[in-house]
């Protein structure tokens, strides 16, 4: 059991199997809990009403969905009537502005999964998450497919999203991510073992 604090950073860590995704996928309300509640904002999730709860909320999965379209098609998704400059500061925001800028097109460049590395795509799915500005922002590994460089980019765009107001999770198997986060959620074996602030929860990593 565990409190997940509004408007902070939270990240979920442990190992391969250790139950991380599992939890993410409860908290979207993509699985229902055999036992124990679900509760958003003090109140039980299956009450809320899932299509309500998903308008306020993003999610960052580690198979990154790209859809066959422009960039800036793909980073509006969801919310169609985006204006250039909200699309431009959301692609800052996740470290895809040079990458744009190198391209004729721009961001009317038509782009597919086949078409894009997958930090790209990864970036891109960050980009779809931070452009409209939700409550809840959710990531499960979303360094999967960064190097150094974009893992510090994300770190900013963590930083940025938070900025703003949003509860953020994130889920990592790779610690570097942590000297972002403010609250720790270690898992092991499929159950908690740990939760509190990151700094004390450092050695049960």
């Amino acid at each position: 059991s565990f409190e997940i604090p509004a408007g902070k950073l939270t990240a979920f860590v442990g190992g391969s199997g250790s139950g991380k995704s599992t939890a993410i996928q409860l908290l979207l309300g993509l699985l229902t809990p055999q036992r124990g509640r679900v509760l958003v904002d003090g109140k039980a999730l299956d009450s809320i009403g899932l299509e309500r709860y998903w308008a306020q909320t993003s999610a960052v999965f580690q198979d990154s969905l790209l859809f066959h379209g422009t960039i800036a098609e793909n980073i509006k998704t969801g919310c169609l009537g985006a204006t250039n400059q909200e699309i431009a500061h959301a692609a800052f925001a996740a470290g895809l502005s040079d990458w744009i800028a190198s391209l004729p097109l721009g961001a009317e460049t038509i782009v597919s999964a086949d078409s894009c590395s997958g930090g790209q795509r990864q970036r891109l799915a960050i980009a779809r998450a931070i452009y409209g500005m939700p409550k809840y922002v959710v990531m499960d590994e979303p360094n999967s497919n960064l190097d150094e460089v974009g893992e510090a980019i994300l770190v900013q765009a963590l930083q940025f999203i938070k900025s703003h107001g949003a509860t953020v999770i994130i889920t990592t198997h790779r610690p570097r991510l942590v000297g972002a986060v403010e609250k720790l959620l270690v898992m092991r074996e499929g159950g908690q073992v740990g939760f509190g602030p990151a700094d004390e929860m450092l050695n049960a990593v």
